[in-house]
């Protein structure tokens, strides 16, 4: 199963009401090479199917930003690792999925 999810921490990200929906990030705060869960809703689409969901999971407050890896996820849920290049100190995280992405979320990375 080949399974593509990612998440764009952006700043200004653009909420589709169909798209991803994020809830909380679990620990708040972490540094880079740690694991963090996300949870939500819609995580693998509008249409619930995590083998099809195109998608990234990203951290960064602008562009470029930096693409985080997978552990594990789910249609509610995903565990990834803070990409090592993101920048300590406060930042927010967004899920992109089949070209719509989620809210925003507060994260910081911690020296």
């Amino acid at each position: 199963m080949i399974v593509r999810l990612a998440v764009l921490i952006v700043a200004g990200g653009c909420a589709e009401p169909s798209g991803p929906r994020l809830e909380s990030v679990t620990p708040l705060a972490a540094r880079n090479g740690e694991f963090v869960v996300i949870t939500g809703q819609r995580l693998c689409g509008s249409s619930g199917d995590c083998e099809t969901a195109g998608g990234e999971i990203q951290f960064g407050l602008e562009l470029p930003t930096l693409r985080a890896r997978i552990v594990r996820y789910e249609d509610t849920s995903a565990e990834v690792e803070v990409p090592d290049l993101v920048a300590v100190g406060e930042t927010s995280i967004v899920v992109t999925v089949n070209e719509y992405s989620s809210n925003e979320i507060a994260f910081e990375v911690l020296p």
